[in-house]
């Protein structure tokens, strides 16, 4: 995330200029075109971070803009810019799925933050996914080591149901090995991307206890 690279769409040049070079000053990689279509082939072709584009323009408007990213690179984060900031604009903007909207003339200040946040929201969704692959790589059932036939079945029937959408009781001594299962099975499961909540019973009162039929 060191080169964090944005994408500057308006067809006012001296915008184009301005923008790029307040942006270049702070460390940022930065791509511009003076049209929607031009700075669509450059996503195309290169990894960008962020798209900052204008809202009135010829060809494709910053909504025509956005739309065409999304479908692009959903992970794009794009920020529309306008001269225009009346209600219904933003609102239609925000709907559509921009990241936030700037009304012209830009405050610098306020630029420079909207990035920063969109930088550091990146580092995050990076880091999740990073964590989630390390996890899924450490729980899987090919990590799980075992001994015995009796196990090697236990690790067949948990890899068979992984795909259903059945429950599964998982019982056994303390120490054996039961949340292990549990969590290759999650990882393995269309569900992997959703959270796995632990929760333990020994440590719920009486009264939050589930019934014991």
């Amino acid at each position: 995330m060191d080169n964090f690279t944005i994408l500057l769409i308006d067809d006012e040049e001296a915008q184009l200029v301005s923008l790029e070079s307040f942006l270049k000053r702070r460390g940022f990689r930065v791509f511009t075109a003076t049209s929607g279509p031009a700075g669509y082939e450059i996503a195309r072709e290169n990894t960008i971070d962020l798209v900052l584009t204008d809202f009135r323009m010829p060809e494709w408007n910053g909504l025509v803009v956005l739309r065409k990213m999304k479908e692009l690179n959903p992970e794009i984060d794009v920020v529309v810019l306008t001269a225009y900031g009346s209600v219904d604009d933003a609102v239609e903007i925000m709907k559509a799925g921009a990241y936030d909207y700037l009304t012209k003339p830009i405050d610098l200040d306020e630029l420079e933050n909207l990035v920063q946040r969109v930088r550091e929201k990146r580092l995050l969704v990076a880091e999740n996914k990073l964590l989630k692959e390390q996890l899924q790589e450490k729980f899987r059932f090919e990590a799980i080591i075992s001994q015995s036939g009796e196990m090697e079945e236990v690790l067949n029937t948990a890899g068979r149901v992984a795909n259903s959408k059945a429950s599964v009781l998982i019982r056994g001594e303390s120490g054996t090995g039961k949340e292990l299962i549990a969590r290759a099975i999650h990882f393995a499961s269309p569900r992997k991307d959703k959270p796995f909540v632990v929760v333990n019973i020994a440590a719920l009162s009486e009264k939050h206890s589930p019934p014991v039929w």
